[in-house]
Protein backbone atom coordinates (compact mmCIF):
# COMPACT_ATOMS: atom_id res chain seq x y z
CA UNK A 1 0.00 0.00 0.00
CA UNK A 2 1.10 3.26 -0.71
CA UNK A 3 0.78 6.01 1.70
CA UNK A 4 -1.19 8.76 0.33
CA UNK A 5 1.15 11.91 2.06
CA UNK A 6 3.91 10.30 0.95
CA UNK A 7 2.93 10.16 -3.00
CA UNK A 8 1.20 13.29 -2.88
CA UNK A 9 4.47 14.94 -1.67
CA UNK A 10 5.89 13.28 -4.44
CA UNK A 11 3.37 14.85 -6.96
CA UNK A 12 3.59 18.14 -5.47
CA UNK A 13 7.47 17.77 -5.92
CA UNK A 14 7.27 17.06 -9.27
CA UNK A 15 4.77 19.83 -10.43
CA UNK A 16 5.98 22.69 -8.20
CA UNK A 17 9.98 22.08 -8.62
CA UNK A 18 10.60 19.80 -11.09
CA UNK A 19 8.51 21.56 -14.02
CA UNK A 20 10.25 25.03 -13.22
CA UNK A 21 13.27 24.04 -13.47
CA UNK A 22 13.00 21.45 -16.52
CA UNK A 23 11.20 24.79 -18.42
CA UNK A 24 13.81 27.08 -17.27
CA UNK A 25 16.50 24.62 -18.29
CA UNK A 26 14.98 24.52 -21.56
CA UNK A 27 14.46 28.09 -21.85
CA UNK A 28 18.45 28.62 -21.28
CA UNK A 29 19.34 26.15 -23.42
CA UNK A 30 16.98 27.83 -26.63
CA UNK A 31 18.19 31.22 -25.75
CA UNK A 32 21.63 30.26 -25.34
CA UNK A 33 22.74 30.07 -29.49
CA UNK A 34 19.97 32.59 -30.86
CA UNK A 35 22.05 35.07 -28.04
CA UNK A 36 25.42 34.16 -29.60
CA UNK A 37 24.19 34.86 -32.86
CA UNK A 38 21.57 36.67 -34.04
CA UNK A 39 22.44 36.74 -37.46
CA UNK A 40 22.10 32.86 -37.85
CA UNK A 41 18.86 33.18 -36.23
CA UNK A 42 17.79 36.20 -38.46
CA UNK A 43 18.08 33.16 -41.86
CA UNK A 44 16.89 30.59 -40.20
CA UNK A 45 13.90 32.58 -39.79
CA UNK A 46 14.13 33.82 -43.36
CA UNK A 47 13.96 30.16 -44.36
CA UNK A 48 10.26 30.07 -42.77
CA UNK A 49 9.45 32.47 -45.90
CA UNK A 50 6.49 34.27 -43.42
CA UNK A 51 8.30 36.64 -41.66
CA UNK A 52 8.47 40.84 -43.13
CA UNK A 53 12.19 41.33 -42.75
CA UNK A 54 11.43 44.10 -39.90
CA UNK A 55 10.20 41.35 -37.83
CA UNK A 56 12.58 38.95 -38.43
CA UNK A 57 15.53 41.53 -37.54
CA UNK A 58 13.39 41.80 -34.37
CA UNK A 59 12.58 38.51 -33.70
CA UNK A 60 16.07 37.65 -34.14
CA UNK A 61 17.50 40.41 -31.29
CA UNK A 62 14.24 40.04 -28.83
CA UNK A 63 12.99 36.57 -29.10
CA UNK A 64 16.48 34.76 -27.63
CA UNK A 65 16.66 37.65 -24.58
CA UNK A 66 12.74 36.94 -23.69
CA UNK A 67 13.38 33.34 -23.83
CA UNK A 68 16.29 33.92 -21.31
CA UNK A 69 14.04 36.35 -19.25
CA UNK A 70 11.03 33.27 -19.20
CA UNK A 71 13.46 30.80 -17.92
CA UNK A 72 15.13 33.67 -15.46
CA UNK A 73 11.39 33.80 -14.05
CA UNK A 74 10.93 29.66 -13.68
CA UNK A 75 14.00 29.84 -11.97
CA UNK A 76 13.13 31.80 -8.97
CA UNK A 77 9.65 30.81 -9.44
CA UNK A 78 8.26 34.85 -10.39
CA UNK A 79 5.02 34.80 -11.53
CA UNK A 80 5.19 31.28 -12.74
CA UNK A 81 1.15 31.12 -13.44
CA UNK A 82 2.32 33.78 -15.95
CA UNK A 83 5.05 32.14 -17.36
CA UNK A 84 3.44 28.81 -17.89
CA UNK A 85 0.66 30.76 -19.68
CA UNK A 86 3.32 32.66 -21.93
CA UNK A 87 5.15 29.20 -22.57
CA UNK A 88 2.38 27.30 -23.66
CA UNK A 89 1.19 30.07 -26.15
CA UNK A 90 4.32 29.92 -27.28
CA UNK A 91 4.30 26.43 -28.08
CA UNK A 92 0.97 26.38 -29.88
CA UNK A 93 2.38 29.35 -31.94
CA UNK A 94 5.46 26.95 -32.82
CA UNK A 95 3.61 24.05 -33.50
CA UNK A 96 1.44 25.88 -36.20
CA UNK A 97 4.31 27.89 -37.78
CA UNK A 98 6.12 24.18 -37.70
CA UNK A 99 2.84 22.46 -39.09
CA UNK A 100 2.33 24.99 -41.75
CA UNK A 101 6.22 24.67 -42.71
CA UNK A 102 6.43 20.92 -42.91
CA UNK A 103 2.56 21.13 -45.06
CA UNK A 104 4.55 23.67 -47.95
CA UNK A 105 7.23 21.02 -47.97
CA UNK A 106 10.38 23.29 -46.46
CA UNK A 107 12.91 21.61 -45.24
CA UNK A 108 14.82 23.52 -42.66
CA UNK A 109 16.54 23.63 -39.59
CA UNK A 110 13.76 25.48 -37.39
CA UNK A 111 16.44 27.12 -34.80
CA UNK A 112 14.76 25.69 -31.87
CA UNK A 113 17.89 25.17 -30.19
CA UNK A 114 20.76 24.94 -31.96
CA UNK A 115 21.25 27.06 -35.06
CA UNK A 116 24.09 24.68 -36.88
CA UNK A 117 21.98 21.94 -36.11
CA UNK A 118 21.46 20.27 -40.10
CA UNK A 119 18.56 17.87 -38.41
CA UNK A 120 15.86 19.16 -40.36
CA UNK A 121 13.21 16.34 -38.97
CA UNK A 122 10.07 19.11 -38.64
CA UNK A 123 7.99 16.00 -37.26
CA UNK A 124 9.98 15.40 -34.69
CA UNK A 125 10.15 18.96 -33.39
CA UNK A 126 6.28 19.53 -33.70
CA UNK A 127 6.03 16.44 -31.25
CA UNK A 128 8.48 17.69 -28.83
CA UNK A 129 6.97 21.12 -29.00
CA UNK A 130 3.78 19.13 -28.17
CA UNK A 131 5.69 17.79 -25.20
CA UNK A 132 6.85 21.31 -23.55
CA UNK A 133 3.25 22.67 -24.34
CA UNK A 134 1.51 19.68 -22.44
CA UNK A 135 4.14 20.12 -19.24
CA UNK A 136 3.52 23.72 -19.44
CA UNK A 137 -0.31 23.14 -19.15
CA UNK A 138 0.13 20.75 -16.39
CA UNK A 139 2.19 23.55 -14.48
CA UNK A 140 0.00 26.47 -14.95
CA UNK A 141 -3.06 24.14 -14.01
CA UNK A 142 -1.42 22.76 -11.39
CA UNK A 143 -0.03 26.28 -9.91
CA UNK A 144 -3.57 27.42 -10.46
CA UNK A 145 -4.75 24.92 -8.29
CA UNK A 146 -2.49 25.30 -5.22
CA UNK A 147 -3.49 29.24 -5.83
CA UNK A 148 -6.70 28.25 -5.34
CA UNK A 149 -6.02 26.19 -2.31
CA UNK A 150 -4.06 28.67 -0.38
CA UNK A 151 -7.34 31.49 -1.17
CA UNK A 152 -9.13 28.94 0.37
CA UNK A 153 -7.84 28.15 3.39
Amino acid sequence: MHDTNTYGAKIHFVLNYFIPLALAGMWFYSSWDKLLNPEGFYWILNNYRVFPDVIQGLAALCFPVFELLLGLMLLIRYRLKEVYLITSLIMVFFILLLSLTYLRGIDLNCGCFDLSENNSNLVFRIFEDLVILVIAMIGFYSHRQIEKTKFEN
